[in-house]
């Protein structure tokens, strides 16, 4: 496959972005670093207008020597950049390669496409919660960095749960110990990222405890009886 090099970089804290790009498909190579330990960013489909404007935010993490990433271009953007962040605090050096695919053509009716999957997601969910009578109950939690905070209370009456992480990274819990120090992960997210409580074998219906790595706000969406 005809990919180009763009730049290697050396993740930190701070977002890192390449220079513009024309493609939707991405190679990241990662060098040297130890297997065994676990590393955590986000790479992102980004453009500069006011500030760094991020969309399609999808986590990065040492698993193995080369990742793909191809992310959805909206309408009316001809060209955008990639960033990509350090969320870990590790102290081992984190250094990648980016390459872009080239010739790779953004399809005229991506818009439409995302549009469509969007509206049958929502129309999806408002089917099932309107045959069981379900009803939406919406709020956000804002977070000060390393504080332990309860995002929604034990609810036996929980049938979905949607969680919409804002601009950085979070952690999901299901309990605290004696000490009130969280415990028994459920999820780590992403910044800007949507995620779904799993259902299968019934939802998860107890306490849901959320802690920052920097100052932030998520949203959720609980679906109740």
């Amino acid at each position: 496959m005809p990919f180009k090099r763009i730049g290697t970089y050396l993740l930190s804290k701070d977002w890192t972005i390449t220079p513009q790009i024309t493609s939707e498909l991405i190679r990241i190579t990662h060098f040297s670093t130890p297997k065994d330990e676990y590393l955590k960013g986000v790479v992102s489909l980004a453009f500069r207008e006011d500030g760094i404007n991020l969309l399609s935010p999808k986590r990065l993490s040492y698993r193995q020597e080369k990742d793909l990433f191809e992310f959805d271009i909206p309408r009316g953007v001809e060209e955008w950049s990639i960033a990509f962040r350090r969320l870990d605090d590790s102290q081992i050096p984190w250094r990648i390669q980016v390459e872009v695919f080239e010739g790779y053509i953004v399809q005229e009716n991506l818009a439409e496409k995302i549009t469509e999957k969007v509206i049958e997601a929502m129309s999806n969910i408002y089917s099932r919660g309107n045959d069981a009578n379900l009803v939406p109950n919406s709020g956000s939690k804002n977070l000060d960095a390393g504080v332990v905070g309860t995002l929604v209370k034990a609810n036996d009456d929980r049938v979905f749960l949607t969680i919409r992480v804002g601009g950085e990274g979070i952690v999901l819990y299901a309990n605290k110990d004696e000490a009130g120090v969280p415990s028994e992960v459920i999820e780590e997210l992403a910044p800007g990222e949507v995620y779904n409580l799993p259902v299968s074998g019934g939802t998860y219906k107890g306490d849901i405890f959320v802690v920052a790595e920097e100052k932030t706000t998520v949203k959720f969406t609980e679906f109740t009886t």
